[in-house]
């Protein structure tokens, strides 16, 4: 059957063979099959624009994995500021700690509650003798404190 042949070439292997090394020698992909029936400039420049797509496509993997790398590096190498944005606060505070309670002053930030800056004001044993004195006068010492800490940030 001659129908699926076109007239020029003998059979459709050797088109197949023609089309092969006349791209292979200038480097330019085979032909898709439905360039074989159309004019040869459309042919060309959808290899063309197909060519341009694959190289956009390329470019944009490669930015969106150095921005990647980037904000990954940038993100741990980041130092917390301290710097007193209007909603922290000083507080008062104690807890335990190895056998003893510590009374401290914290800055806190108002919306999550994180701790900014922590300062002692003193670490009293828990099997103190006069432990309650102690600690109400740590606690009072430690208001104190805020109230020093709360003026100097207004």
């Amino acid at each position: 059957m001659r129908l699926l042949q076109r007239p020029e070439f003998d059979s459709t292997l050797d088109l197949a063979r023609r089309n092969a090394s006349s791209s292979e020698s200038v480097g330019i992909p085979p032909a898709p099959r439905s360039c074989i029936m159309e004019s040869a400039g459309s042919c060309k420049d959808r290899v063309v624009m197909m060519a341009l797509i694959r190289a956009l496509v390329v470019l944009g993997v490669l930015a969106v994995i150095a921005y990647a790398t980037y904000a990954m590096i940038s993100g741990t190498t980041k130092r917390r500021i301290h710097v007193a944005p209007a909603g922290q606060r000083w507080l008062a505070t104690h807890y335990a700690v190895n056998d003893a309670t510590r009374i401290v002053v914290r800055k806190v930030s108002a919306g999550n509650g994180d701790v900014l800056d922590e300062h002692v004001v003193v670490e009293i044993p828990n099997g103190d003798s006069d432990f309650d004195s102690k600690f109400l006068e740590a606690m009072a010492e430690a208001r104190s404190r805020v109230a020093l800490f709360e003026s100097e940030s207004d």
